[in-house]
């Protein structure tokens, strides 16, 4: 029995040891980026980009969760605007996310906090005015705490996430298009 034992505890160091060695070179932080050209104007996609209240026009999460309800604080459209989202706990959750910086008709930058996450996000739209259609490029970046790395690379989080934001660009797509068609 006492044989068992020193196996065992012999076996559990082991798995330590080689759950440390994984998360040491597990990625440390992620970042995912997609864009899409869309035919309406930068001043259109910005409204849209910057103002959260219009995220529930072209939201992938509130295509997924029809439960999520938001509730906005500061002035929306500029910098410390905060957006509290509250869902369904299996689908989206609850967390907040504050816009951290813009620049007019060209960049909107958000941080995110998840209530029931350890890891926090950054993300942020470029809008690129082209000759007939102007980009808009969606990346999210977030750092992985050391002892959560080997559940991250597990989960493929990068994987989960690329298609909520391919479908949030789509969406965007087509809300941006016809607002651009009533002007």
């Amino acid at each position: 029995m006492r044989a068992l034992g020193k196996r065992l505890l012999k076996a559990l160091g082991l798995a330590a040891a080689g759950y440390l060695v994984f998360a040491f070179f597990a990625p440390s932080s992620y970042r995912i980026e997609r864009s899409k050209k869309i035919g309406a104007s930068p001043e259109i996609i910005y409204e849209q980009l910057a103002f959260f209240e219009n995220w529930e026009n072209w939201s992938p999460w509130k295509e997924k969760d029809p439960s999520l309800k938001y509730s906005y604080q500061g002035e929306t459209g500029f910098t410390d605007a905060v957006c509290i989202w509250d869902g369904d706990e299996k689908l989206s959750g609850s967390g907040s996310r504050v816009i951290t910086d813009v620049n007019e008709n060209s960049q909107v930058r958000y941080s995110q906090t998840y209530d029931e996450r350890e890891m926090d996000s950054d993300g942020g739209f470029s809008i690129i005015e082209g000759e007939f259609t102007t980009e808009v490029r969606w990346f999210v970046e977030w750092d992985v705490p050391f002892l959560f790395r080997p559940i991250a690379a597990l989960n493929d989080l990068e994987s989960q996430m690329i298609p909520d934001l391919e479908r949030g660009l789509e969406r965007l797509d087509s809300v941006a298009e016809l607002k651009q068609e009533e002007y």
